[in-house]
């Protein structure tokens, strides 16, 4: 037996094997990210897709909505927040905006800002702080019955987006 044309033959046919593997895995890679791209059949197809557009933590927003109405139902005051802006000494006063659940909500400048919130709100700063010290975001006050924020929680900002607070009741 001649070892040399065995090993040859035995290595093209592998080769040949390989490759028509590898193509066929390549063309049914391309098959299904074309098929995912069909809305109609990618829920199907992904276990994420299953799940979209639900709440996944519905009855803990059920629970904190329940607390705000008791809270209102009992006299309490409305939740709200009292930012205040302390630009850094010394530079021009920074471009900040406040977003309330990723949406612009009003600019923060010298006055401080009366924020009406609700149970789960998201607070975010950002914009753009000149010279090389960062602006102050501070919660001056809070009303109602809030556990979160505290009043006096403060967050340094060079105007990247950053969280100021989330609003617990």
């Amino acid at each position: 037996m001649d070892y040399d044309k065995w090993l040859q033959r035995f290595t093209t046919r592998v080769e040949r094997f390989v490759f028509r593997f590898t193509l066929i895995v390549v063309v049914l890679l391309f098959l299904v990210q074309a098929v995912l791209m069909n809305d109609h059949l990618r829920p199907y197809l992904s276990y994420t897709d299953q799940f979209e557009g639900r709440a996944l933590q519905e009855d803990l927003q059920k629970v904190i909505a329940g607390k705000v109405e008791q809270g209102k139902s009992q006299g309490l005051e409305e939740p709200a927040v009292l930012l205040e802006l302390i630009p850094p000494p010394g530079e021009k006063p920074p471009d900040l905006t406040l977003f309330v659940n990723g949406k612009p909500y009003a600019p923060l400048g010298e006055e401080r800002l009366y924020l009406p919130v609700s149970a789960g709100d998201l607070l975010e700063v950002a914009g753009h702080v000149y010279g090389s010290k960062p602006a102050i975001v501070r919660i001056a006050e809070t009303h109602g019955n809030l556990q979160a924020p505290t009043k006096g929680s403060e967050i340094f900002t060079f105007g990247e987006k950053e969280l100021v607070a989330w609003i617990i009741p």
